[in-house]
């Protein structure tokens, strides 16, 4: 067996805490709006990194 790397522990760990905060939402709106947002800064943070990578490349 493999030792998680710390990256993936986090990842997983998010990736949880979100899917918690997900559940306790009672209304289907609320929920559609949890998920929008998270679509949302998930998008923007990708789009920071291939920004810093591409940055970086130069």
């Amino acid at each position: 067996m493999r030792k998680p790397s710390p990256i993936t522990a986090a990842a997983e760990v998010e990736e949880r805490f979100l899917l918690q905060a997900l559940h306790r939402l009672r209304t289907a709106e609320q929920r559609y709006v949890f998920t929008l947002m998270a679509d949302l800064i998930s998008h923007g943070m990708v789009a920071q990194q291939a920004k810093a990578a591409e940055t970086g490349a130069k």
